[in-house]
């Protein structure tokens, strides 16, 4: 219903109305969903009733795992922007950092990860495996089985950022073996 108010700001929403429904009309009821859910998290508002996260997740969540919630959301983004990851390694190692220490989730996977990236509205990894895997061969993950946890080393990593030099000098080192003798 439109308020009694000024004819421009009626007029407004009636064209803001108008353009969402065009927008959302040829999308299927889940995708739907997931639109509206990320606009109301995006402009701060309250998820309409009926829309519930595990709503919002449904085809593309499928699986088992924690649910990432709009609280997540806001944290991830805060949490990339300070830390600035150069890479889709730093970024799946800044996901785990937080579903590690923020929703106390130790163990997680790829899913979970990339589950964790779309309800950010992050940009969607080309390959969020290779990642992960390119985050393992760091020292960054420990991979239990395929489910990762996060290393002391992908901890200091993230703690250094976003100064990629101090990061790069408390990274683990990742060599083969014991170093060779010098024949001299």
């Amino acid at each position: 219903m439109a308020r009694k108010s000024g004819g421009a700001s009626a007029k407004k929403e009636l064209e803001a109305m108008s353009a969402a429904h065009d927008a959302l009309a040829s999308l299927g009821a889940g995708e739907r969903l997931r639109a509206l859910a990320w606009l109301c998290e995006r402009l701060g508002l309250p998820t309409p009733a009926g829309v519930s996260v595990e709503a919002v997740s449904g085809p593309r969540g499928g699986g088992r795992g924690a649910a990432p919630t709009g609280e997540n959301a806001a944290g991830v983004r805060q949490l990339l922007g300070a830390k600035k990851p150069a890479t889709a390694a730093e970024r799946v190692l800044l996901l785990g950092f937080y579903l590690t220490k923020h929703a106390k989730q130790s163990a997680f996977r790829t899913r979970d990860l990339s589950r964790l990236n779309t309800e950010a509205a992050l940009e969607k990894f080309t390959n969020a495996t290779v990642a992960v895997n390119a985050a393992v061969k760091k020292g960054w993950f420990n991979n239990q089985g395929g489910r990762f946890t996060l290393t002391t080393g992908g901890e200091r990593y993230v703690n250094a950022l976003p100064d990629r030099a101090a990061a790069e000098e408390g990274a683990p080192r990742r060599g083969r073996g014991r170093p060779r003798k010098k024949r001299g």
